[in-house]
């Protein structure tokens, strides 16, 4: 029940922010869609005992004006058992990440850092089913409709105690819209619309 609470707040907390910046966009900003394919690879002492490598995916919403942007981001990953971890073998885990953050574009916005934070919902042999904070910070490049990027990402490890992280390397497409009264145009577009 009280992992079903705070979830439940998170995702009205979250859906609340993309609300409030949405209504707030009054004057042409840009939206833009994301979608990446990711690598993960562990960092800290009980990950690399537990897992050899990860595979996934995630997808975002950006909106913003210029150079700095609000993220919304959806994911999911699921790293391959290296054995026998705390008795268990074969301890697969799976960790689907739910976060808002901030993406910041450096000069000629090609380059970019992002930081995000939310809940990570996480489902392993040692610990069952559960959420979690988790959190990632990271840079990026995007040309034209790719983007690619490296983020060291986290979250709240129950057993052992602690933090488990790793290193995720993404590459994917990014499409975008200038007008964000028009977001129609950003769904049915099949290449990204050069925004300046």
């Amino acid at each position: 029940m009280k992992k079903s609470l705070s979830t439940i707040i998170f995702l009205v907390i979250f859906f609340t922010i993309c609300s409030c910046v949405i209504n707030e966009v009054k004057a042409q900003k840009l939206i833009f869609l994301y979608g990446h394919g990711l690598f993960a690879t562990p960092l800290d002492e009980s990950s690399k005992a537990r897992y050899s490598s990860g595979f996934g995916a995630d997808a975002g919403v950006g909106i913003g004006m210029k150079k700095t942007f609000f993220v919304g981001s959806i994911g999911y990953t699921s790293f391959n058992a290296k054995g026998n971890f705390l008795g268990v073998i074969g301890n697969h885990e799976s960790y689907i990440p739910v976060k808002v953050g901030i993406r910041q574009y450096l000069p000629l916005k090609i380059i970019y850092v992002d930081g995000n934070l939310g809940v990570g919902f996480v489902k392993n042999d040692v610990d069952g089913s559960n959420s979690r904070f988790a959190f990632d910070l990271g840079a990026g490049v995007k040309f034209g409709g790719f983007d690619a990027g490296i983020n060291w990402d986290s979250f709240k490890e129950i057993k052992p105690s602690g933090w488990s992280s790793w290193i995720a390397f993404k590459a994917g497409f990014q499409f975008q819209s200038c007008d964000a009264t028009a977001p129609s145009i950003l769904w049915g577009q099949l290449s990204a619309i050069a925004c300046r």
